[in-house]
């Protein structure tokens, strides 16, 4: 049904609001591709020019990039309209097609996400630019065991957390690795959980040996040294006795050592 609504502020002859003349409003769902077309397609009537780091310059409004509060804060900063933003980062998941895409988000939501759109520099932008509705719809849609060694990179899985820059989303992601590593690998198939964890970094591969879902002791031994051995990184791995039971701990020769450091 057409949208109808009266101008209440129209009485150029004092005529009852019942008699006034109908303003009819455009449909919403005429309106938002119009605006993506127009305003972020075309780049017509802009009022920002955008550029991050040294990509090309996008034009784009205030108004609807305000939605962000990131560029929110940015645009009450200068005295425009016309208003421009550069905007340095060192980010190396953000690129290009990740600043289009994220801005496309604020002229029309992106419904879905096809299979070739690069997540990681979605997320990266996204969190970059304070979008937390599409960051957390980005990791929705994560499949860490598609791409794991990428992920642990990503997510800092294996680095201090003062150096991590997508917190809080990256702890997210460690979730799902460590819950995909402890409870869906292979361990009764010690052939394919060696080719799992050969290329993971070594906190990771030492998490996931000791911590395991193997309840038998001697063969979560046997498996943590298969991987170990698979790996050829210097690791080995201890089967200790503690408190009356058995413990096994994975452990890597030190720079310059020439024994085992085993507590």
């Amino acid at each position: 049904m057409e949208q109808i609504a009266y101008i209440p502020q129209y009485h150029p002859m004092d005529i009852p609001p019942q008699e006034l003349p109908l303003l009819h409003l455009p449909n919403l769902q005429d309106l938002l591709p119009f605006i993506y077309s127009v305003g972020f397609l075309r780049g017509q009537f802009s009022d920002v020019a955008l550029q991050v780091s040294n990509f090309p310059t996008l034009q784009v409004h205030a108004l609807i990039i305000a939605q962000s509060p990131f560029f929110a804060h940015l645009i009450s900063q200068q005295s425009g309209p016309p208003y421009t933003l550069k905007i340095p980062t060192d980010d190396q998941y953000i690129t290009p097609s990740s600043v289009a895409y994220v801005c496309q988000h604020l002229y029309r939501p992106i419904p879905h996400f096809e299979e070739d759109v690069d997540l990681k520099a979605v997320l990266a932008t996204s969190i970059f630019f304070q979008m937390d509705d599409l960051a957390s719809r980005v990791i929705h849609h994560i499949r860490v065991e598609r791409d794991l060694v990428s992920w642990i990179e990503f997510s800092g899985l294996s680095e201090a957390e003062d150096k991590n820059r997508y917190l809080p989303f990256s702890k997210h992601i460690q979730g799902m690795i460590m819950g995909y590593l402890s409870h869906q690998l292979p361990f009764h198939h010690p052939e394919s959980l060696v080719e799992t964890l050969k290329p993971l970094p070594f906190a990771v591969v030492k998490k996931v040996l000791e911590e395991c879902s193997i309840e038998n002791d001697m063969t979560r031994y046997q498996t943590a040294k298969k991987v170990c051995e698979a790996r050829g990184q210097g690791e080995s791995v201890v089967l200790s006795f503690e408190n009356g039971g058995k413990k096994v701990e994975v452990v890597r020769r030190g720079k310059g050592k020439k024994m085992w450091k085993i507590k």
